[in-house]
């Protein structure tokens, strides 16, 4: 039987969590999880305000008591899937989106395929439905992370399926929107086994905070990072 932890991060995402956590439950019944827990982190926002994400993350725990939920002060994406990592329990662990951008067959499609490899990783079979500049950004920012780590994946921000213990042995944690793409290059420069598997996206409510000056700061960063660190061989 595959024991999976969920962590769903969600920032000012009234309009969409409860869908996301629905398409979540749903996904886990198809995908024949049995024995899951579900991780919700949210955050304010950094005024302190919120727009009642985190009352209704609190009422979903009530009716499912597999749901907990982690509130927080703002913190960024990276720091919510790593405070997930460090609060599973279970030896599968795999990160949705709670905007409810991907549907309930593709998170049970990437879910099905559980326990095949060390990774399984996603990648989006539809970006036509995103708007054009964001696909060329996404094209860019995987094409520039390819050529750091001398990889071929598809994709690096899509929902992966890790082992928990892996992701816990990891030297390097990154708490930014890059998070993801370090780990996987971390793991695969490691020599650990992974599977590309396809997803459908859906159109989402309410803007992407992907693109808040922040993020594309810290994103920069990573990108220096992560050269120095796989391309000069300056650790860092």
């Amino acid at each position: 039987m595959l024991n999976v932890s969920v962590i769903v991060p969600v920032y000012m995402e009234a309009e969409n969590i409860r869908g996301a956590i629905s398409s979540v439950l749903r996904a886990l019944n198809e995908a024949k999880i049995e024995c899951y827990e579900i991780l919700i982190i949210d955050c304010k926002r950094q005024d302190g305000t919120d727009d009642g994400t985190p009352a209704i993350a609190d009422e979903l725990a009530l009716i499912n008591n597999r749901i907990k939920v982690f509130h927080n002060s703002y913190i960024n994406l990276g720091h919510k899937y790593w405070m997930g990592v460090d609060n599973a329990k279970y030896p599968y662990l795999v990160m949705v989106p709670g905007d409810n951008e991907i549907s309930t067959e593709s998170i049970a499609g990437v879910l099905r395929h559980t326990g095949e490899a060390d990774l399984i990783i996603s990648y989006s079979a539809n970006m036509e439905i995103r708007p054009l500049f964001r696909r060329c950004i996404s094209h860019t920012y995987t094409f520039l992370m390819n050529a750091i780590a001398g990889l071929h994946l598809r994709y690096f921000n899509g929902i992966c399926v890790h082992r928990t213990e892996l992701l816990r042995r990891l030297q390097y944690r990154n708490d930014s929107f890059a998070y993801m793409a370090e780990i996987l290059i971390q793991l695969l420069k490691q020599g650990h086994s992974y599977k590309e598997v396809p997803l459908m996206l859906q159109l989402r409510q309410g803007k992407s905070s992907a693109f808040k000056k922040d993020n594309v700061i810290s994103i920069s960063k990573t990108f220096v990072k992560l050269f120095l660190r796989y391309r000069l061989g300056v650790d860092n």
